[in-house]
């Protein structure tokens, strides 16, 4: 099928760094849309972008615009459809051929919601629209099978509904709603036949907090169910869980000695044919490798300040709230990172009272090698003072590819990366985005996006940029750029 949208296609013939292989950039010119592409891996099949384009039949419906490319970035399908306009694209999913994208309805309260499901062979949709037993707020959905899930809350309570697609007789997933629980994390596990769910269930009063990991399959059925709590009375802040193909459930999470928001360290666990293995805990100041991304000034005042020289386990006061990002399994073992933040208030006048202002400042990054009997191996961190952020969105990514793992973010133009094996053999450097001119002289970067991992040892850059030519308005460009870890890179003889 012809595509009438400008696609310009840069081969490179080179590497551009020596691990690092620029396969293919993808620059389209934007013709007035209203918003930036959106993308979403699909699989090792290709990657489906989507956006908002002006209507130029009508003024009470938007339009949408789903490309689907091969995994060498070549235009494959192109297709439409129009939404009212009050409803907004909020969550995108792909899922074995198909994308689905939820539109939900603008009004207070919610009324309806309604979801789009495309194949990504041929420009058919179909449409479900959901107008009852909606919870008050939506926060995503996951899809297995033919079964939808919508995950929401009710009164700050997770309630997760499961659809039939098309049918709108909701089954709502037992064991989740409870006036303590508070949902973590949601996923679907890297087999794609099971979804799973980590909720933090606050016991009563005076009691520690625990953690409890639910697996569920297509039909709704309970798979597996595991309650995760402290013995020596700390505690369970979060948690985030991976299942391997061996059934191997690794689990890593927060703790606190004392009941508070604030963590004072990292726990634990493997879960295999055997049972449980021992849950192991890590304060901050045991781990060696905390504060290497600090000053060696600042390094050696908080050695001395709590004693890391010293040896032996310690119950630190070294608090801090964490943002838990991702678990992989990496080879024989797992790889764990998560965010720390810094919290911190300041005060603004507005008509005459002290408002507080919250905003959150990502201060490093914290990655954990696992063993399958969840004792720690290895630990490392590095810095982030660069990042400032208002929100939870994701600063780092990572990936797995055979035994190495790949970390990296963005800061601008660049790729900050670390690239780590089984025996923690580090590489770490810095790539830079090449994004041709295209006889223009560039004047602003909007946005550079996100990296997306994608398939094997592939990734996804994406964003966009404004240039202005030397007579004439200026014009605006989107990049999709595919890139890839060289398959004969060793991390010690690069």
């Amino acid at each position: 099928m012809r595509l009438s949208i400008l696609f310009i296609l840069v081969l490179c013939l080179g590497s551009l760094e020596a691990q690092f292989i620029q396969e293919k950039n993808l620059q389209l010119l934007l013709f007035g849309t209203k918003g930036q592409y959106g993308v979403v891996p699909a699989d090792s099949n290709g990657i489906v972008m989507y956006n908002e384009i002006p209507n130029t039949e009508s003024v009470s419906t938007r339009r949408w615009q789903i490309v689907y490319l091969n995994s060498n970035l070549e235009p494959q399908q192109r297709s439409y459809f129009e939404s009212d306009y009050n409803f907004r694209l909020t969550h995108v999913r792909y899922y074995k051929g198909f994308v689905y994208l939820l539109f939900q309805d603008l009004n207070i309260p919610m009324r309806s919601v309604f979801f789009a499901r495309a194949d990504i062979s041929d420009d058919q949709f179909e449409f479900f629209e959901i107008k009852e037993f909606l919870p008050k707020a939506i926060v995503g959905f996951e899809i297995l099978g033919n079964s939808l899930f919508l995950i929401g809350l009710d009164n700050d309570r997770p309630t997760i509904l499961k659809f039939k697609y098309g049918d709108l007789r909701p089954q709502v997933l037992q064991g989740l709603y409870n006036n303590n629980n508070d949902l973590l994390h949601v996923s679907i596990l890297p087999g794609g036949d099971l979804l799973q769910i980590v909720t933090r269930l606050k016991k009563r009063q005076g009691k520690r907090s625990v953690i409890l990991v639910k697996q569920f399959n297509e039909n709704g059925e309970i798979f597996r169910d595991i309650l995760i709590e402290s013995s020596k009375g700390y505690h369970l802040i979060d948690g985030i869980a991976n299942t391997d193909n061996d059934g191997r459930l690794c689990v890593v999470g927060t703790f606190s000695y004392n009941k508070t928001t604030m963590s004072d360290g990292i726990f634990t666990v493997v879960f295999d044919k055997n049972g449980a293995h021992p849950l192991y805990y890590y304060d901050y100041t045991n781990l060696h490798n905390y504060f290497t991304f600090l000053p060696e000034k600042e390094q050696q005042r908080l050695r001395k300040k709590y004693k890391m020289d010293e040896g032996g386990d310690k119950k630190s006061k070294y608090k801090e709230n964490q943002a838990m990002r991702e678990l992989v399994k990496t080879g024989d073992s797992w790889t764990y990172i998560g965010e720390i933040i810094k919290v911190k208030e300041r005060n603004s006048r507005i008509y005459g009272n002290i408002w507080p202002m919250e905003y959150r400042q990502f201060s490093h990054a914290i990655i954990l090698g696992i063993g399958n009997d969840g004792r720690l191996k290895w630990d490392n961190s590095f810095g982030m003072e660069e990042f400032i952020s208002n929100s939870q969105l994701q600063q780092v990514r990572m990936s797995s590819f055979k035994d190495q793992t790949y970390l990296y973010y963005q800061n601008g133009p660049y790729i900050n990366y670390k690239i780590i094996d089984e025996n923690r053999n580090i590489r770490e450097g810095i790539y830079e985005i090449d994004i041709p001119d295209v006889d223009f002289t560039r004047v602003e970067i909007q946005n550079y996006g996100n990296v997306l991992p994608w398939y094997d040892n592939s990734f996804i850059i994406f964003g966009s940029y404004s240039i202005s030519p030397k007579l004439g308005d200026g014009k605006r460009f989107f990049y999709l750029t595919k890139l890839s870890i060289a398959s004969d890179y060793n991390v010690n003889n690069p």
